[in-house]
């Protein structure tokens, strides 16, 4: 749609674009703005929201862990809760590629997540030496995830490894979290979990705490500005 804003009478186009995964668990919105008078300058703001469906949200609010084959649950301390599933499903992440993004390890020990969604096209190693990475955020990979030893992030995160696996070293900590990887995830001793973990295999190397966490199963949502003035 054409609008005229006052008092300069500018000539602005508005663009509302709506997307969302096969499965409709992803869902995308962006509203753009573009100067006609201005060699097309544009601003606006691309939000994304990320849900499980309806039957994972009721399990997660309940168990610590879903999972169609667990190894080490002598490991769990007396109040974690898991069932086992027939099938294990992932959302349709594919939908994020398009937001394909360059990120490092650096840059979330340095800035956080800054409530963004990440895609990467392969592998990812998040930082060593006992960081704590801040900020809430929907991250997933297409490869395998490694989180290093005394790791912690503090706050309302997703991770997912459309592809790969999910590997945690000793002593992380989770104080909201969601996972979820295609070929499972490996956790090793001494690790502190908040939230709820999905995958086909699940596997639990030494003592840990885990606790479930209705928190994750309310939708994530994130907002960006964009612009090319």
């Amino acid at each position: 749609m054409e609008k005229i804003f006052l008092p300069d009478k500018d000539k602005v186009v508005l663009i509302l674009n709506k997307t969302q995964s096969s499965d409709g668990l992803i869902k995308q919105a962006e509203v753009l703005a573009e100067a006609t008078r201005h060699n097309g300058a544009m601003q606006g703001f691309r939000q994304l929201k990320f849900q499980l469906a309806p039957e994972q949200q009721a399990l997660v609010r309940e168990y610590a862990m879903i999972g169609k084959r667990f190894t080490g649950l002598e490991h769990l301390n007396a109040e974690a809760r898991y069932i086992q599933a027939q099938e294990v499903s992932l959302p349709q992440v594919s939908f994020m590629e398009s937001l394909n993004s360059s990120v490092t390890a650096n840059n979330i020990a340095i800035d956080g997540f800054s409530s963004a969604f990440y895609y990467i096209n392969g592998t990812f190693t998040f930082p060593s030496g006992g960081k704590t990475l801040s900020g809430s955020t929907v991250f997933v990979t297409r490869g395998n995830m490694l989180i290093n030893a005394n790791t912690r992030f503090p706050g309302r995160v997703a991770l997912i490894s459309h592809k790969g696996m999910i590997t945690i070293n000793k002593n992380c900590r989770f104080d909201n979290a969601l996972l979820m990887a295609q070929s499972g995830v490996y956790l090793k001793e001494g690790c502190s979990f908040t939230g709820c973990i999905i995958a086909p295999s699940i596997v639990i190397e030494g003592r840990g705490h885990f606790t479930p966490s209705a928190a994750v199963a309310e939708p994530f949502i994130s907002a960006i500005t964009l612009t090319n003035s």
